[in-house]
């Protein structure tokens, strides 16, 4: 009995203090959020706590529609490399020898090890002009001049996709792991080609862990504000990189504020659709 109730207490304390930290680090700086975006943006302050909808309105200007737009196909274009990219080789790993799933695995998690931006800072060197790929095609004579690949769309992909790829094959691994193999050799008994077996059985029974590396891929990629501003070019903003300017350098709270939550109204309706499309697949 003793013990029971010295578990109950241990348990109770563990929700008391989860609850304290999501309570003091996430809910409260987002009410806060919610109620700078309220207010109206002073000259000489961060705000003034005046209730104004201006920076609201600010939201409908083309420019930061456009950074909006960008940042929705910049972080479509990552999930969907991503996702082709990572179940490939989650396959792969799955289909072959399992004294090698360790070791594949571990050099998924391995990039983990290093931090990020260090990663980003690799990545630029290598896409630059005098970069490795660039000169790897010079010397086997595919090009004359250096390709223009940093500071375009094409490289803040490649950095998101690099930073983000363990994310999608993680979950999708999981849940290849777990589907039955005598399902796939039924539906080889009863006549279906690997197309076939694919199509109707392998990729219905991990849909689950596609969903989920598709939310844990595209979620964060509309905010790795640092990877467009190493890698990308003025075209290449992301939303995320307009937040960070607006509270650290105009000093536009509200209209910061403003931004975050219409990026976080965005993820939501996002989810909203993938948890609507995930329902209608399992039923």
């Amino acid at each position: 009995m003793k013990s029971l109730i010295n578990l109950l207490s241990i348990k109770n304390f563990t929700v008391f203090f989860i609850l304290f930290w999501l309570g003091l680090f996430i809910l409260i700086p987002g009410i806060l959020v919610v109620l700078v975006s309220f207010f109206s943006s002073s000259p000489n302050e961060f705000y003034e706590a005046v209730f104004s909808l201006e920076s609201y309105s600010k939201l409908t200007d083309p420019l930061y529609l456009k950074v909006f737009q960008n940042s929705l196909y910049l972080a479509l274009c990552t999930t969907l490399v991503t996702f082709i990219i990572g179940y490939l080789y989650a396959l792969a790993v799955v289909n072959c020898r399992k004294k090698w799933h360790a070791l594949l695995l571990i050099l998924v998690i391995l990039p983990f090890w290093t931090n990020s931006l260090v990663r980003i800072y690799g990545i630029k060197n290598l896409l630059g002009a005098n970069g490795f790929i660039n000169q790897f095609l010079k010397s086997i004579g595919l090009i004359d001049k250096p390709l223009q690949i940093l500071y375009t769309d094409t490289a803040v992909i490649i950095g998101m996709v690099s930073i983000l790829l363990p994310y999608m094959i993680l979950p999708i691994y999981s849940s290849l792991q777990k589907i039955d193999s005598r399902l796939i050799e039924a539906a080889k008994d009863l006549g279906a080609g690997p197309f076939k077996r694919f199509t109707k059985v392998t990729f219905p029974l991990s849909f689950s862990g596609v969903i989920a590396g598709i939310t844990l891929v595209f979620l964060p990629s509309m905010g790795l504000f640092y990877i467009s501003d190493l890698l990308g070019g003025p075209k290449s903003l992301l939303i995320g990189s307009v937040i960070r300017q607006e509270f650290l350098f105009t000093r536009n709270w509200p209209l910061g504020a403003a931004l975050s939550i219409g990026m976080i109204a965005i993820l939501m309706f996002t989810m909203w659709l993938v948890n609507k499309f995930k329902i209608g697949r399992v039923e």
